[in-house]
């Protein structure tokens, strides 16, 4: 993520410089497509409060974003371990008593007792089961989020289905635009796509295919084909 994703994802959810339950939870349901509880959000929220002064602020929500992938990050630190790398990195951190507290309490071992060890396995189990889901649930949400559109099940989106799913997206984006979008805005997307995706040598879409198929629309989310790039003649 680049600084202008970060600012433009930051402005969807912030109000009054901090991260706002209202924005947070509008920008999981219309944009994410996940429903969230008002009790989920809140744990979000804590979770994403690095450094524990009960706000999300842009340097915590910064770190948050900047942990990506489950894979990459691993169960420990995502479950048990999550503010960490704040403290470690954190200026104010350094020589805090409640830190110091909170680094050993994560890293120091209980001793070996039937009953401790009991717990020990409980936690093992728990943290492995609990990773598995976690990790089918941030596998689906890519195709999810897709299928809400993709009412066919054809793996694309036709013209009318790819301008609703950006209108959705488009509102809650109403900070950074003064106008509505129209349907040939839309269309117009999917053909620069589609002749981006040409002039890489793919030539399925050509010959003024309207529609845009998974593939094609995964690789615009994981951030291939901006506009930026091709202006600058790249790819």
């Amino acid at each position: 993520m680049d600084e202008d994703e970060f600012i433009f994802a930051w402005k969807t959810v912030a109000r009054d410089g901090k991260v706002c339950e209202t924005g947070l939870k509008n920008f999981m349901s219309e944009v994410a497509g996940v429903s969230m509880s008002v009790s989920q959000i809140r744990d979000l929220m804590h979770y994403m409060d690095a450094n524990g002064d009960g706000v999300v602020s842009r340097d915590d929500f910064r770190m948050f974003l900047e942990a990506g992938a489950l894979e990459d990050i691993g169960p420990k630190e995502f479950m048990w371990e999550p503010h960490r790398k704040y403290r470690a990195r954190s200026p104010q951190s350094k020589g805090s008593r409640v830190f110091i507290e909170k680094d050993k309490a994560e890293t120091e071992k209980p001793p070996s007792t039937p009953a401790n060890d009991r717990i020990e396995r409980a936690v093992a189990n728990y943290e492995r089961e609990t990773w598995q889901r976690l990790l089918r649930e941030e596998a689906a949400v890519i195709p999810n989020l897709f299928a809400r559109y993709d009412k066919q099940g054809k793996g694309e989106l036709d013209a009318a289905s790819f301008h609703a799913m950006l209108s959705q997206w488009y509102d809650v984006a109403s900070f950074a635009h003064c106008g509505s979008l129209r349907p040939a805005d839309s269309l117009a997307v999917v053909a620069y796509l589609r002749e981006r995706q040409a002039a890489e040598g793919d030539r399925s879409g050509a010959g003024g295919d309207t529609t845009l198929p998974y593939d094609l629309w995964k690789a615009v989310v994981d951030g291939k084909f901006k506009p930026v790039d091709h202006l600058a003649g790249g790819k």
